[in-house]
């Protein structure tokens, strides 16, 4: 019997790769929306003279994604900035490269509640160390992640009520 594509019960869960596009670091994050499972990586580093391809083609090939997410920067009022011009030139390269669907996600304050996410798990003593560089980009690219899960949970609990 073929697979059935779209939204259904009958769908394979998918591998997802997320990314917070950064000048100096790039965050990231791997999930499967089937579970709603996501968790921050190491992050990448993203200065000069541009993203270490290498580094990220390793983590496609490991995680095998059927999808990549990257986050779309925009100003508090929804416009684009120089930022979101890069990050997109980044997800048209991921897609080019590695012939994935890539899909940009608003990433409004994500970098703001990965800090204070992190920050609170210090507080609550399940974090014994200061935050390190980078993993404040990770679990920002985690939100980004968990964003999409939970929108397209809920579109597909839309689908089969509807």
């Amino acid at each position: 019997m073929p697979e059935r594509s779209g939204p259904g019960p009958s769908r394979a869960p998918r591998t997802l790769l997320a990314f917070d596009f950064g000048r100096r670091r790039i965050g990231v994050a791997a999930g499967e929306d089937g579970v709603g499972t996501a968790g921050a990586l190491p992050a990448l580093r993203g200065d000069a003279p541009g993203p270490d391809w290498a580094a990220i083609a390793a983590l496609v090939e490991e995680w095998r994604p059927q999808l990549i997410l990257v986050g779309k920067p925009l100003s508090l009022d929804g416009t684009t900035t120089w930022m979101t011009g890069l990050a997109t030139a980044f997800a048209r390269e991921l897609g080019r490269r590695f012939g994935v669907p890539v899909e940009m996600i608003e990433e409004a304050l994500t970098t703001r509640d990965a800090r204070a996410q992190l920050a609170e798990q210090r507080r609550q003593g399940a974090r014994r160390r200061r935050v390190q560089r980078g993993e404040v980009d990770s679990a920002a690219a985690r939100i980004i992640l968990e964003s999409w899960i939970e929108r397209h949970a809920a579109a597909q609990r839309r689908t089969r009520l509807g």
